[in-house]
């Protein structure tokens, strides 16, 4: 491990960090938490510069930096590759405040940093961009720029008092002047800048774990490709939806320690440990999302009802590899006995460690299996909630039930898109607007376009074939066109009904031998 020197405490004026910005030493981390404050943060700011008062510590890291193009706030960079750049640890929202407000309060259309001072009153305010300015109000960017500033007071002298213009040049001075100290820390090594970070993150507004990896991992992630934000895009690049950057960082923990709680200091020795793990964790999530698609037939994120089951079979397959064969037909069991359970509201503990110490995979699908009981609890429930968003594991078990027989679109007869379905907060639309809140009564089919009498008439009169697709036969549709509705529930409902004990028997194999097959015991032999 490098030798952390001890860090060393600079100081900077609001122009300098203007100059360090533009130029590309002074680098923000491309974490995804972003800039949070509104424009009563900024307006504090700048009031608190002006002022004198103190406005905390900055803590940078003195390291290379790739050529890139970047936007800290309202600034667009294109920054050079350097050999000595310095990434913002802590200190992000102030930077890109003062920053934004000094560069570009005239031109950006982001109100929080078109900053302006009121000459007469010595008041900051914001203003949107269509909003008339008065006379009084100066833009900050005009009082960091010397030659500017004395131009507009030459151009305003006729109104401006002497008191205003008096506060004007304080405020200028105050800005141009102001001392902000910042901790730079030299070192190839991160294990000693996370401790700082971690606790300087303890009080005040703390970013989640996610954001304090993110921001301490990924400062040079250009270099290797991977991090918390292209793991938790990765799954939506598989037609999967995205999932969280906490738990994208939980995945990394499951891949790392088996799931023990792995401290930001003791996460990695090295950049190219690091590298190797993101790079490992990333190969692993894309198998568990195709195990869950093709093999576990759960086609978006949102249809997976513990994401523990992601957590697992990242564990799994960092340890056995992909699941293959037998070992993914008692996985794909495993996952489907354990929803069908949780269904009846049976608590099941899923997890057991022990199963990752097993010799191979089959063993250790073996061992999870055992934890969910064999035998069927279901029994299907077709309410829905008052929303019709999908949620409960009796929703989701449904929902894939229906999925699973293909719907189809009404206009077309192409399959519906899984994914423009979830990407819908309530992906469902009732057939009777008036009707139960049941899978009797809802479909799967987007048609944005219609309206409720429209998607109605639609389903009855629909090509056989596609109506069939929603589980609406001949008879229904008879039903549905004379306007006999609690006839056209009843039938629906069965038909709905069969099709989830069909696809749960199907998926979850309850009675099959869940041991090694009867060829692998002959091989054995």
């Amino acid at each position: 491990m490098a030798v952390l020197g001890r860090p060393q405490i600079e100081y900077r004026t609001p122009l300098d960090l203007v100059a360090e910005v533009r130029s590309g030493v002074l680098r923000i981390p491309p974490f995804q938490r972003g800039f949070k404050w509104d424009s009563r943060d900024v307006v504090a700011l700048f009031d608190s510069v002006a002022k004198g008062y103190p406005i905390g510590n900055l803590l940078l890291w003195r390291r290379p930096a790739p050529a890139q193009t970047l936007r800290v706030g309202a600034v667009d960079v294109d920054a050079p590759a350097l050999d000595s750049a310095l990434w913002v640890v802590d200190g992000q929202q102030r930077i890109t405040a003062l920053v934004s407000g000094l560069v570009a309060a005239e031109t950006t259309v982001d109100d929080r940093f078109r900053v302006h001072l009121d000459v007469e009153s010595g008041s900051f305010h914001t203003a949107g961009p269509r909003q008339e300015i008065p006379a009084s109000w100066l833009p900050v960017s005009i009082l960091a720029d010397t030659a500017r500033l004395l131009r507009w007071m030459r151009e305003n002298e006729a109104w401006l008092t002497e008191e205003s213009m008096a506060l004007v040049e304080q405020t200028a001075k105050a800005i141009r002047e102001y001392q902000i100290p910042a901790y730079v820390v030299t070192s190839a090594d991160e294990l000693d800048l996370m401790e700082i970070f971690a606790r300087i993150n303890t009080t005040g507004r703390p970013l989640t774990q996610a954001e304090v990896f993110q921001a301490l991992h990924m400062g040079t992630a250009e270099q290797s490709g991977i991090d918390l934000r292209y793991l938790a895009n990765l799954p939506a690049q598989l037609n999967f939806g995205s999932i969280s950057e906490s738990v994208a960082l939980a995945c990394v923990k499951a891949y790392l320690d088996d799931g023990r709680d792995v401290g930001v200091r003791e996460a990695f020795s090295s950049v190219e440990e690091r590298r190797e793990v993101f790079h490992g964790v990333a190969t692993a999530l894309r198998h568990a999302v195709e195990f869950l698609q093709q093999v576990a037939l759960i086609p978006h994120i949102r249809l997976l009802h513990d994401l523990d089951v992601l957590k697992t079979l990242v564990r799994y397959i960092r340890h056995f590899g992909r699941p293959e064969g037998r070992s993914a037909t008692l996985l794909k069991r495993w996952v489907w006995r354990d929803l069908t359970w949780r269904y009846n509201d049976r608590v099941i503990v899923r997890i057991d460690t022990d199963a990752f110490g097993s010799r191979d995979g089959l063993s250790a699908a073996e061992l999870l299996l055992e934890q969910v009981p064999d035998r069927p609890p279901l029994k299907v429930d077709l309410r829905v909630s008052g929303d019709l968003r999908v949620s409960g594991e009796a929703g989701i078990v449904n929902v894939l039930a229906l999925l699973a027989v293909g719907p189809r679109e009404l206009s077309d007869g192409h399959a519906v898109d899984v994914n423009d379905l979830m990407a819908r907060e309530e992906p469902w639309r009732m057939i009777v607007v008036d009707g139960p809140k049941t899978f009797a009564n809802l479909v799967t089919v987007v048609a944005p376009e219609l309206s409720d009498d429209d998607l109605r008439n639609a389903l009855a009169t629909a090509d056989p074939e596609v109506a069939q697709s929603h589980l609406i036969d001949e008879t229904s549709q008879r039903y549905l066109r004379e306007g006999q509705y609690e006839e056209f529930f009843q039938r629906r409902g069965e038909a709905v009904a069969r099709a989830i004990e069909a696809h749960v028997r199907r998926m979850a194999e309850w009675g099959a031998r869940d041991g090694k097959a009867v060829s692998e015991i002959l091989r054995a032999g």
